[in-house]
């Protein structure tokens, strides 16, 4: 079976970010210099960083596209 490939979007990458959010009450959730603990106990790490801190979103998403080369196997 061949797997299917997708084209990376911003909430793709979101998503991915959730997938690997860091534990509830880390450093790493301390984004743009605030806490979003409904964010952290509902582990959405991609979405806080998208929301909080965009310039570093864009760098990430920017970085995520070169290395994948836009594409995500699925």
């Amino acid at each position: 079976m061949e797997k299917k490939k997708k084209r990376i979007t911003k909430q793709s990458y979101v998503e991915f970010l959730n997938s690997i959010s860091p534990p509830a009450g880390h450093d790493d959730w301390i984004i743009g210099g605030k806490v979003s603990f409904y964010l952290m106990h509902r582990q959405q790490y991609g979405k806080a960083i998208r929301e909080y801190d965009p310039i570093r979103f864009e760098i990430g998403f920017n970085e995520f596209m070169k290395s994948s080369n836009g594409i995500i196997n699925t």
